[in-house]
């Protein structure tokens, strides 16, 4: 154990005496206005560092949510690189390729699909397949081929859990990211 992990355990333990107290100290004293900002000053500094020691972590990037300790990370979340974002939405560039690399955090299905919206309705489906061959890890790399025939303009990708042919209007999407499709060399 380092000097931090231990200093921690111990720093609470004795803030917690000390609130015990000055609780009783204000309870005795009838409720003495001095007493009463101590008991807030080491009731703040015990909620400070007990949040600390919780080990709250999260992911605020593009395309993923934070995540505290009181709100779960959701299942198969689709995140992808914070370049690839312009205004809330992931840019294609056709000059480059169609072919989108991210994450699946939280993985629970075996096999994703994909389909792609625009406006008018359904332009592609397919599958998302895991850049290591496999979906055996709980955040795994993935890529999806969105096609060759995609024209510029704004569209919806949605995620599924299963293959592409399982998808019906029933299927829920598990997630859900705007796209801009562009061609710089018109």
């Amino acid at each position: 154990m380092d000097r931090k992990e231990f200093w921690v355990p111990l720093a609470v333990v004795g803030l917690t005496a000390l609130f015990a107290v000055v609780s009783l100290l204000v309870r005795a004293t009838r409720g003495n206005p001095w007493f009463i900002r101590r008991k807030l000053a080491v009731g703040a500094t015990l909620l400070t560092l007990t949040w600390a020691a919780s080990g709250c972590s999260g992911d605020d990037g593009p395309g993923g949510g934070g995540v505290t300790c009181y709100v779960p990370v959701p299942p198969n979340q689709f995140t992808f690189d914070a370049e690839l974002f312009a205004d809330g939405r992931l840019v294609v560039d056709l000059d480059e390729d169609a072919v989108i690399e991210g994450h699946v955090r939280d993985r629970s299905g075996e096999a994703f699909a994909f389909l792609l919206n625009d406006p008018d309705g359904e332009v592609a489906r397919g599958s998302v397949a895991a850049v290591d061959g496999a979906f055996d890890e709980n955040t795994e790399a993935i890529s999806l081929d969105l096609g060759a025939s995609l024209t510029p303009g704004d569209y919806e990708i949605l995620f599924y859990v299963g293959a592409p042919e399982t998808i019906t209007p029933e299927s829920g999407p598990v997630d859900m990211v705007f796209v801009r499709v562009v061609d710089p060399t018109p």
